[in-house]
């Protein structure tokens, strides 16, 4: 059994921290280091150690720079250390890499979200539900809702969270959505 094959089932059996020197040894032995790298940051992540998934992402991203799941999930890590321009920066080269990724749309929208960048996280909300995000359209529902909440009880200096065009869009997006469930059936 190589080391690789001992460390995915110790991953499979949780049993994380042999997993970790596993890969580890798979790293220093240059067996499927991109591999090991991905699957070490997992372990990682699983126990909440997000400095080390960002330290093990960007060695990943160092060999291979074209997969965006290695962004997204440094983004994800990014997230959890309230590094949010990080994560939306990778979250950025992740749909830019795969625009049809609807989870890194998603994502995205969030940070925004998070950044009080809301015009911006409804952009990210759209591309997400119209590429058949379920949760977007629910966040989008709740933003439609708030900003027309907001408008009613605002002074016309504030900015408007809602604008008239994206409420088309987001009306736009429900048709769509609808529509290919419409065709499913």
């Amino acid at each position: 059994m190589t080391n690789f094959e001992k460390a995915i089932a110790q991953v499979k059996n949780k049993q994380l921290r042999l997993a970790i020197k596993s890969f580890t040894l798979c790293i220093e032995n240059n067996e499927k280091v991109l591999e090991s790298y991905l699957h070490r940051s997992s372990c990682y992540f699983q126990l909440k150690e997000f400095e080390n998934v960002v330290e093990d992402l960007t060695k990943a991203i160092d060999f291979d720079p074209t997969w965006e799941e290695y962004y997204y999930n440094r983004a994800a890590a990014y997230v959890n250390l309230t590094q949010y321009q990080n994560a939306l920066d990778d979250y950025n080269i992740a749909v830019t890499l795969n625009p049809q990724y609807k989870n890194a749309h998603y994502n995205k929208g969030s940070v925004h979200m998070k950044l009080d960048q809301h015009e911006k996280a409804v952009e990210s909300f759209l591309e997400a539900g119209a590429l058949g995000h379920e949760d977007a359209l629910i966040v989008l529902k709740h933003y439609l809702k708030r900003g027309v909440e907001i408008n009613e009880n605002s002074s016309k200096e504030e900015p408007e969270i809602i604008t008239q065009k994206m409420a088309k869009e987001f009306l736009r997006t429900l048709k769509l959505k609808k529509n290919k469930n419409t065709d499913k059936n």
